[in-house]
């Protein structure tokens, strides 16, 4: 009987586990865990019996007024479960990214400012170059001369050590004149302005420098997302939690692979996201786009009961808008042309269906999203500043690739 009664709560503990494997990352796993906090203190409450003295719960407390600093006070029961539930929230939010939703916008929003700023502080710097060239020129003719007396030293030495006894000034005076030919007027300062460290446009190519690397860095940075699958079965849920790591890991790091020896590997991200609210349809999935910056969005569902066939939706967050405005006749010639001919080629597969099992595939899928960023990130270049087209080598890259 005794062995009966324990393996039924092993199974119930199991079946307990699967659950919160199912729902732990949804708010119904921190509905479930606080349930289950409240129901241990409910349980710790009763156990002393009911005729006897409800047993105390202490709680550490730090107090700076007056040593030793750390004190131990008897607390109520409520107390103990809000601040275990303020605990258990927080250890959940960090364990389902929760923080993600706020975090990622935010460092979205950090870097909008970031760019306007670096545009700002150009322009300030741009208006002070002028006035603080009565400090920087004057340092660069300085230099200048040191530059040309240590070449001219140099050069005299070198030539009375391999022909003793001649003149060395005019040998050097020679070689100012063919310069001189060569170079124009002022050949030695032409020849020498590079190795000087302080010139008079210093601080605005200093800014121009920052400018273009921090520009560069935010235009041409394209994410690609992965939703996590719609599961309606605990075989599903099973399988949902292996496809990213057995499926997409493996996929993402062969692209990265491929695309080593290209500058756009660098500005390409892929992020996976938060469990919490599940990608449903196109208007879920532009929400979700809008929301954590992305380009392209994978999200999708199992098509069969096994768990392994996947269908997927590869949503692209901009889209073309001149596609379908009125178009002349020469313009619809020459789409026939390009039928014929195509200049290029576009990519356009809204869902794709393939084998979780198979890498390749699933390679194939990843690189289809790719494909769609970078046609979106163009549309989305078209609609910026020049400066901004200028900037954006994921674009540059894609055209050379």
């Amino acid at each position: 009987m005794s062995e009966k009664t324990e393996t039924k709560y092993v199974a119930e503990v199991y079946e307990l586990f699967r659950l919160f494997d199912r729902i732990g990352r949804s708010f119904y796993g921190l509905l479930l865990l606080e349930i289950g906090w409240l129901f241990m203190l409910v349980l710790a409450a009763k156990l002393p019996g009911e005729h006897a003295d409800p047993p105390k719960l202490i709680l550490l407390v730090l107090d700076v007024s007056s040593p030793p600093y750390i004190r131990f006070e008897e607390a109520r029961l409520a107390a103990v479960f809000i601040i275990g539930a303020i605990l258990i929230a927080i250890g959940w939010a960090l364990y389902t990214r929760l923080h993600h939703y706020f975090f990622v916008p935010l460092s979205l929003l950090f870097w909008f400012i970031v760019k306007w700023l670096s545009i700002v502080f150009f322009v300030v710097v741009a208006i002070l170059n002028y006035p603080l060239r009565l400090i920087t020129w004057p340092l660069e003719r300085i230099l200048l001369r040191l530059e040309i007396k240590i070449h001219k030293h140099e050069l005299i030495e070198g030539f009375l050590r391999s022909h003793p006894g001649e003149d060395g000034d005019a040998a050097y005076a020679g070689y100012v004149d063919k310069l001189k030919k060569k170079l124009g007027d002022n050949p030695l300062e032409r020849l020498l302005i590079d190795k000087v460290a302080i010139k008079r446009d210093s601080p605005i190519n200093a800014a121009a420098s920052i400018l273009v690397y921090v520009l560069k860095r935010i235009q041409s940075c394209s994410r690609i997302g992965i939703a996590p699958l719609a599961t309606y079965s605990y075989a599903e849920d099973h399988q949902a939690t292996r496809m990213q790591l057995q499926a997409f890991a493996v996929a993402i790091t062969k692209l990265q692979s491929v695309l080593r020896h290209c500058e756009a590997s660098r500005y390409i991200q892929f992020y996976n996201l938060p469990s919490h609210a599940k990608i449903m349809n196109n208007h879920d999935a532009a929400f979700a786009s809008r929301l954590f910056g992305l380009d392209s969005l994978l999200w999708g569902s199992y098509l069969d009961d096994s768990g392994e066939i996947i269908w997927m939706n590869a949503y692209k967050r901009f889209e073309d808008k001149d596609k379908k405005q009125d178009r002349t006749e020469i313009e619809i010639g020459l789409d026939f042309q390009g039928r014929i001919f195509p200049r290029d080629v576009e990519i356009d597969a809204p869902v794709v269906i393939f084998s979780q099992n198979d890498y390749k595939q699933a390679y194939t899928v990843l690189f289809i999203a790719v494909v769609q960023a970078i046609q979106g990130h163009e549309i989305k270049r078209s609609e910026q500043w020049k400066l901004f087209k200028y900037l954006d080598s994921l674009y540059v890259s894609s055209d050379n690739a």
